[in-house]
């Protein structure tokens, strides 16, 4: 076997694994059923030539120089067809481009194609003619550079990144293989396989593509092998210099296999010797291609690695957020985190943090179709998949509105131990460019690795705030208790209140028959109809209390105002008002009432601490109502119900 032969049969073998992995994943689709085509072309073409090229079968050359032909045309066009799939959705009905291959195969019998064929003792020149090179040159003009000019736009549309990233693959595997095969049309140059190096090209980036689940960005691909290209090259270049100096000063003449030799030993040899310079090449390199994006993504790399070194969680999620949008450049991005008690995942972090940033305001339900789907796929979670998927039509249009506002591009989930600790929600990326699958990986790979960190950080702060509540409470709760007279001490528990959440005005009011009852009132809101009225039960927030036992929150008490107390509390400019019920042996007894001039004044955090207040205030305030009737009997002559001597004394 000579030298030339082994080439093609390089290229074969390398499209083995191909044809293993899509034998192996029936039953196929359209794109499966043109990509095997092509494979099997190009697997023919190079396994042809290999006999061709080889000692094998001599007296038939010129038949096996003709089918090789015939063979090659025949895959350039199964290549045109499996690219059209990538932007044409419509199957092809009538097949045109086969009319180039007719035409070979009718220029072969009639003896135009090949001109002629030189055999020589390293294998054997083809001299391909006019014809052959005119069919080349239309099909490259009419198939390569339309499909390359459509795959290229598509490119640029398309809204998968993955999608986008496998046009990527496909227009280098193309441009090599036209570029090879044109090659062999120059003078001088029929007689070596260089086109079988691109069709060897080509079987290696398919293979990886098909191989690899998530592809690899093939910017980062090109990076990797310009980097290692340069320092081989300089390899290369030192091995070839000596020689020449060799050369020179003693007339050292190496042969073929000589020369070969030295590149082969000399080159890991000087790979070695340019170690300490490798790292500080390939951080060039990677400035060239990242730009400004390059200190970022270095800041966000020495961040993730001394992660358990961040102090509290504000400081970690601000870090994060900020550093992970500037290596990607988004123009936008946050962390939701989720409530305590089943809460929604809300936005605790975001970038860039200006007043009125719309990715502020973004809100998630634990129960959303969104956190559903991303505990469950553990994965991206594209923005278009809401418009397409049917599980995400049950998602409320409020947080569809809000999604739009932000222009969210993508939800990333942070997951540990299965469940999900937080959701990083990203923007588009600025100057309305696309997100890379380089982009996408850096993003899920770095939530991954804080998952763990932010999980424990997370849970340490809700626990450090549940004792802050817990203290709070008790605090407040003894305040009340310290007296039974609650509106002595009701203006202090008000003003210790009114330093954790916004108030102006706060009430106890108590249920007396179909009456309610002011027990104590506190803040600058005097309300002084309801004050000195009382007013019925009916049509109150405290029936509605009575019935639901729950908590009740009216953040726009001018708009929404469901019940009769309304109007009082907007004649003082009261916009925001929390109603909790005070319960005692399961019966509400009356209600805490706290109110606010601002709108949308309380959150749930707060509303679940007052919850807390409310419910450990109840049996203090039931105790102060029985100590004033009790008190109240006993200045009343029972027999008469006049004011007995008691009374009179005091």
């Amino acid at each position: 076997m000579n030298s030339h032969a082994l080439i093609p049969l390089v290229a074969t073998i390398a499209y083995v694994p191909l044809l293993v992995v899509l034998f192996g994943n029936r039953p196929w689709d359209n794109r499966q059923r043109l990509f095997l085509m092509f494979l099997m072309a190009a697997f023919l073409w190079s396994f042809t030539d290999f006999f061709a090229r080889s000692d094998f079968l001599m007296q038939d050359k010129l038949l096996i120089a003709r089918v090789v032909l015939c063979i090659v045309i025949w895959m350039a066009i199964q290549l045109h067809y499996f690219l059209c799939c990538f932007y044409r959705f419509q199957r092809v009905r009538i097949p045109v481009a086969y009319g180039f291959l007719l035409s070979t195969v009718v220029l072969t019998v009639l003896g135009y194609v090949p001109q002629s064929i030189e055999i020589t003792p390293s294998g054997f020149t083809v001299h391909y003619g006019v014809w052959l090179l005119a069919i080349a040159l239309v099909m490259v003009v009419a198939l390569g550079g339309r499909d390359m000019y459509y795959l290229a736009r598509r490119h640029r549309v398309s809204p998968d990144p993955t999608e986008r990233n496998q046009i990527a693959y496909l227009l280098f595997a193309t441009a090599s293989i036209i570029a090879f095969l044109l090659s062999s049309f120059a003078p001088g140059v029929g007689a070596y396989p260089f086109a079988h190096i691109g069709n060897f090209v080509v079987a290696c980036i398919l293979s990886y593509a098909v191989i690899a689940h998530r592809l690899l960005d093939v910017r980062v691909v090109l990076r990797r092998a310009l980097g290692y290209l340069g320092i081989y090259s300089v390899g290369v270049a030192t091995i070839l210099l000596l020689l020449f100096l060799g050369h020179l000063v003693f007339d050292f003449n190496p042969d073929l296999l000589t020369l070969v030799t030295a590149i082969g030993v000399g080159v890991p040899i000087t790979f070695l010797l340019f170690h300490r310079v490798r790292e500080p090449w390939h951080r060039k390199i990677e400035e060239a291609f990242t730009g400004d994006r390059y200190d970022s993504r270095k800041q966000l790399s020495e961040f993730v690695a001394r992660i358990h070194d961040v102090p509290t969680l504000e400081q970690f999620g601000r870090q994060f957020v900020s550093l992970l949008a500037q290596s990607n450049d988004c123009s936008g991005a946050c962390l939701l985190l989720p409530e305590t008690e089943g809460g929604c995942f809300v936005t605790r972090f975001a970038y860039p943090s200006v007043e009125g940033n719309p990715v502020a305001e973004l809100k998630l339900r634990r129960d959303s179709p969104v956190t559903t789907w991303l505990k469950r796929e553990a994965r991206m979670l594209p923005s278009r998949f809401l418009d397409t998927l049917p599980e995400f039509r049950a998602l409320w249009q409020e947080e569809k509105e809000t999604l739009q506002a932000a222009k969210i591009e993508m939800f990333i989930p942070v997951v540990n131990r299965g469940e999900l600790v937080a959701v990083l929600a990203v923007a588009g990326k600025r100057g309305d460019r696309l997100y890379t699958i380089e982009d996408i990986d850096l993003m899920e790979s770095v939530a991954d690795r804080v998952a763990a960190s932010m999980e424990k950080e997370h849970l340490y702060e809700q626990l450090a705030e549940q004792d802050r509540e817990l203290s709070l409470i008790n605090y407040l709760t003894g305040i009340i208790t310290s007296n039974v007279n609650i509106q002595d001490i009701f203006d202090g528990f008000a003003q210790e209140l009114k330093k954790v959440i916004d108030l102006d005005y706060a009430m106890i009011a108590l249920i007396e028959g179909d009456q309610l009852h002011v027990l104590a009132l506190s803040g600058e809101v005097k309300a002084m109809r309801l004050v000195q009225e009382g007013g019925p039960v009916r049509g109150s927030a405290t029936e509605w209390l009575v019935e639901h036992k729950r908590s009740l929150y009216e953040p726009r008490l001018e708009k929404h105002g469901r019940f009769w107390t309304a109007g009082p509390f907007v004649e003082e400019g009261v916009h925001s008002v929390v109603y909790l019920p005070l319960v005692v042996r399961v019966e509400v007894i009356g209600s805490l009432i706290v109110a606010s001039r601002r709108p949308d004044a309380y959150n749930e955090k707060q509303i679940r601490l007052l919850e807390h207040l409310a419910l450990q205030i109840a049996t203090p305030v039931e105790n102060s109502r029985l100590y004033g009737r009790a008190e109240q009997r006993s200045r009343i002559d029972e027999i008469t119900g006049l004011f007995n001597r008691r009374h009179f004394d005091e």
